[in-house]
């Protein structure tokens, strides 16, 4: 079999996005570009060879759209067919969406994943937990025992702004155990990755259970982030997964990177496909 005839992809999105501010004019970002309906994430998944998928609704500046337009396309795309599992948008800042979210997910046996960007929380609300006031808190830490009780996976942003990985220290001291975390874009600049990268091992040494992807990381990032795990830390290369992040990302661009690493077939295989396999399919 070649390397990369079975991937998960274990971040992407379905749903049209839409027009975007420029500040000097709406732009289409995507036009032409975009996975709108489970007929086309089938056809995406069949030409690629993505033996199974996990999609995320698209978020923008209208914090309730995610929960009223894109979560629903996420369930009715991940119940037409067996490999294609989802990821539902929740917001603290939006405490009676997601719990109306959190209430339907549980019944569905397809969703796996809770998604958050701190981006959308709010000025100056951020992952530190002393940025929250009592009702923010009440609201985040409602979805985190909700995540641990039933097992879903909570999948964070990191990037920019409030997601810079650095903010989530205090959060992971406070909040990580118990917690099973996929952190999205492993950084997502390239300070990010630098901050990132020796954050994940050691997180991961003292047995936080937490993943990442490398959707959208600048090409020296997963270098840097699988030869430092080789040298320090053999158990976070179980942690590593592949996603596209497509549209943000592009599947084909995202998977080249792959063929350039210089990694045995093992570890590929394990990134491309079985990482993502036993996190969100316990290997089934």
């Amino acid at each position: 079999m070649e390397w990369d005839r079975e991937i998960f992809d274990s971040h992407f999105h379905i749903g049209k996005f839409g027009t975007q501010d420029s500040a000097i004019g709406m732009v289409d970002l995507f036009k032409d570009r975009e996975l709108v309906n489970h007929k086309q994430i089938k056809k995406h998944m069949k030409v690629n060879n993505i033996v199974k998928g996990l999609v995320s609704p698209h978020y923008t500046s209208d914090l309730k759209q995610s929960f009223v337009e894109f979560n629903p396309i996420i369930t009715d795309a991940i119940g037409k067919f067996k490999n294609l599992f989802g990821a539902m948008w929740v917001n603290p800042a939006e405490p009676s969406l997601s719990a109306d979210v959190m209430d339907s997910a549980v019944l569905n046996e397809k969703v796996v994943a809770l998604k958050m960007n701190p981006n959308t929380w709010g000025k100056n609300v951020t992952p530190d937990p002393k940025t929250w006031d009592h009702d923010f808190k009440n609201s985040m830490e409602n979805i985190m025992d909700f995540a641990a009780k039933n097992k879903f996976v909570l999948q964070l942003t990191t990037g920019l702004g409030n997601a810079e990985i650095n903010r989530y220290d205090r959060f992971i001291e406070k909040y990580g155990h118990g917690q099973r975390i996929h952190f999205l874009h492993m950084g997502g600049s390239v300070t990010g990755h630098v901050k990132f990268v020796p954050r994940f091992i050691d997180w991961i040494e003292r047995d936080f259970d937490v993943y990442t992807d490398t959707s959208r990381a600048l090409a020296f990032g997963p270098h840097f982030l699988i030869k430092e795990c080789l040298e320090k830390s053999d158990n976070s290369l179980k942690r590593i997964m592949f996603a596209s992040d497509e549209p943000w990302g592009i599947f084909q661009a995202e998977l080249a990177l792959f063929r350039h690493l210089g990694l045995s077939n093992t570890l590929r295989y394990r990134i491309l496909f079985h990482n993502a396999n036993m996190l969100y399919c316990n290997g089934d």
